[in-house]
């Protein structure tokens, strides 16, 4: 049995945590998460006095993050020297920057697995786009099903899809049907419906995120 505290962005990925993943790794792993919710402000002096705080109360439990790539800031770690790389090796050069300055302002080796959503929580939506084109005609009835599956077109995984403002999957969300979409009530409800199976086989650093916290040793 493991603790495992995880750094939310927002309500949105609190809720996801605390409904979908943390009950998989409860019901499969004897693992247990507790979210805290950075309320969609992930600057990273706020996630570093945070997250180091809770190590510091906490040096045994796991520790984690579930934050966007997508709207950090050019001084967030690792940011600045990873302009040109794809979506996996973006991921992973922001996360090992992240993680080597937390850990050089502790006097322990912590327990951190950190994670970034390439390039934010939207893209997952696109796993399935049949499920999310389902729930999106609930308020939009107009929208025809190719115009979702367009998104998808040129990117290997629903993760690639674009970083920029214009072109983020929560602002293709937003293109297509406009206020009728909410993050925090909509995101969670189409995220449950797809499941984290196919979400898993389509977005391959989630799915390599989750398996690290499935596979700490009790």
């Amino acid at each position: 049995m493991a603790r495992i505290n995880i750094i939310c962005e927002g309500p949105t990925e609190v809720r996801i945590v605390e409904k979908i993943i943390g009950p998989h790794l409860a019901e499969n792993f004897r693992h247990f998460c507790y979210p805290f919710d950075l309320a969609g402000n992930p600057k990273f002096d706020r996630i570093e006095h945070y997250l180091l705080n809770w190590i510091n109360k906490e040096p045994n439990a796991w520790f984690t993050t579930m934050i966007d790539y997508y709207g950090l800031k050019p001084n967030f770690p690792g940011f600045s020297e990873n302009p040109n790389q794809d979506y996996l090796q973006k991921a992973f050069h922001i996360e090992k920057a992240f993680e080597e300055r937390i850990q050089n302002k502790l006097s322990f080796a912590a327990n951190l697995i950190p994670y970034f959503q390439m390039y934010e929580f939207e893209a997952l939506l696109f796993s399935d786009t049949k499920i999310l084109w389902e729930w999106l005609t609930l308020g939009t009835p107009g929208l025809k099903q190719p115009e979702v599956e367009s998104h998808l077109n040129g990117f290997e995984s629903p993760e690639a899809i674009n970083q920029k403002k214009e072109t983020s999957p929560g602002h293709r969300i937003k293109t297509m049907v406009g206020k009728n979409y909410s993050k925090p009530t909509d995101g969670k409800l189409i995220f449950e419906a797809i499941g984290l199976d196919k979400i898993r086989k389509q977005c391959f650093h989630f799915n390599d995120w989750l398996g690290k916290l499935e596979n700490i040793e009790n």
